[in-house]
């Protein structure tokens, strides 16, 4: 209501004037017909005035985040003419560029924010909140939120976390011994006690299979050592041979661990900035060790120490089996 009969709904010589469609940020915002083009430029304005004047918005999209000043009343809902005021059929809205609309951070004088829609900023990624109106360190009674309808936003997802890196790679097994002494590889080390299994040993009779791996406590399948050669150790027949002992097998890989999940607790916290803080999701689990192969078993040990035998070649001692990784 034009209640002092100066042609608008507020104080003619005590305001400055927005547009958005139609008004220029040079105009000095003073009178309705040179309004200013966004509510940033008109609050500097009426910021130049002691006591500060009120700013007085027209209908119309303001692509902007307002940031309020102490003493600066902002009014929306005006017509293109400023004569009528209707924030129904005249509607304002202060749309966010930021991840806050508005926002009033230590005022030290009555504020009122009267009239408008504000809408806040959709965020699809990056953690980001967002805010329709954001006041901090102010007093109680200072800032008032009038004839308003804020549009929350879309919260950005988090990020997602780092995958794990890839375990070391276990040791090789050590080669068997054929050179008459029959001892076995060694196995493959790693760093998390999930080793290869010791080759079979080929100086006793008969010849021994390789040892299974191991998984360091994990559930993964080892490698099962392989069998020793066939081997004669009664020596009852001469120049007779034993078999080759079989390769250990594979271990298998280690499962991925299990993902982390969201938090249970989203209504997160505020921190002493006055941002809140979003909770984070538990960390993923550690994946399973990989099964470390068998063994090699030995070669058959052989005896040929019957009656009839011209010889005995004492070389009947197996070849040592591999270790498995």
């Amino acid at each position: 209501m034009d209640e002092d009969g100066d042609g608008i709904d507020g104080e003619l010589c005590r305001s400055v004037f927005v547009k958005a469609d139609g008004g220029s940020d040079l105009n000095e915002g003073l009178t309705p017909d040179e309004p200013v083009q966004t509510i940033g430029k008109a609050i500097e304005i009426a910021l130049l005035y002691n006591p500060p004047r009120d700013v007085l918005v027209a209908a119309g999209d303001y692509v902007e985040t307002v940031n309020l000043a102490s003493g600066v009343s902002i009014y929306g809902g005006y017509d293109g003419t400023f004569g009528q005021r209707n924030i129904q059929t005249n509607v304002s809205r202060i749309v966010a560029t930021e991840n806050r609309a508005v926002i009033g951070n230590a005022l030290s004088e009555k504020v009122e924010l009267d009239g408008f829609t504000i809408v806040a900023k959709d965020f699809m990624t990056g953690g980001e909140s967002t805010y329709g109106v954001w006041i901090k360190d102010t007093a109680e009674g200072l800032f008032k939120l009038d004839y308003c309808t804020i549009e929350g936003g879309r919260g950005g997802d988090g990020e997602d976390g780092t995958n794990g890196a890839k375990g070391p790679d276990g040791g090789n097994g050590g080669s068997g011994n054929s050179n008459g002494f029959g001892s076995p590889g060694a196995a493959g080390t790693s760093s998390c006690n999930a080793v290869g299994g010791a080759g079979g040993s080929g100086s006793s009779c008969p010849a021994q299979p390789g040892d299974d791996g191991e998984a360091g406590g994990d559930p993964t399948p080892v490698g099962n050592g392989g069998a020793p050669g066939t081997s004669n150790c009664a020596g009852n027949e001469c120049g007779d041979e034993s078999s080759n002992g079989t390769a250990g097998s594979s271990g298998a890989h280690g499962l991925n661990g299990a993902g982390g999940t969201t938090s249970n607790a989203p209504e997160g916290s505020f921190g002493m900035d006055g941002f809140w803080v979003a909770p984070t999701g538990s960390p993923a689990e550690k994946g399973d060790n990989g099964g470390g192969g068998g063994g090699g078993g030995a070669g058959g040990y052989d005896v040929d120490s019957g009656l009839f035998c011209l010889f005995d070649s004492g070389e009947g001692i197996g070849g040592g089996g591999g270790g498995g990784g």
